[in-house]
C-alpha cells in the first residue's frame, strides 16, 4: 500500500485487553477493537464468525494495559483543566493574539498576566481582556 493510502495512526486492541470499553469507545475514530475474524472477505450470516484469542493481534498485554493507563491519564488531566485552568504567562504579549488563540486552541490555559514593551500593543491587550467576554484574562 502506497504511504500517500494512509490517514493517520490507530490503535486496535482485542476485546478482552480493553479494561474501560467507555472510554476506549469515546476516544474517537481511530480507537478500534477486534473479537471475531471471518473465514471469507464477504460472509453471508454472522453465525459464520469464529472467535480470536487475545494473542492473535499485534499487542501484549502488558502493552495495551500501559497504552489505556496513559490514554485515562490524559482523559483525567483534560476533564481536571476544565475546572482549574493552567496559569500562562505571556512574556511577548503584542496585541493579544497569541494567548487569545492558545485559550481557545486548548481551553485549559487562562492568561493572568502579560508583558509588552510597546504602548498601542498593550493597549490593544487590555482592552481585548477588558471587553471581550470570550477572552477570560485574570
Amino acid at each position: 500500500m502506497p504511504l500517500d493510502n494512509i490517514l493517520g495512526q490507530c490503535y486496535v486492541l482485542h476485546h478482552d485487553l480493553i479494561f474501560d470499553m467507555d472510554m476506549w469507545v469515546s476516544l474517537g475514530a481511530e480507537f478500534f477493537y477486534y473479537r471475531y475474524r471471518f473465514g471469507r472477505v464477504s460472509p453471508v450470516s454472522w453465525d459464520e464468525r469464529e472467535p480470536l484469542e487475545e494473542s492473535a493481534g499485534f499487542g501484549c498485554e502488558s502493552c495495551a494495559y500501559v497504552l489505556q493507563t496513559r490514554l485515562a491519564e490524559a482523559v483525567a488531566f483534560a476533564e481536571e483543566t476544565q475546572t482549574q485552568k493552567l496559569r500562562a504567562f505571556d512574556i511577548f504579549a503584542g496585541a493579544g493574539a497569541m494567548s487569545l488563540g492558545m485559550e481557545k486552541a486548548t481551553g485549559c490555559l487562562n492568561t493572568t498576566h502579560a508583558v509588552e514593551i510597546s504602548p498601542s500593543a498593550a493597549q490593544t491587550f487590555m482592552y481585548a481582556c477588558k471587553y471581550h467576554l470570550e477572552w477570560t484574562c485574570a
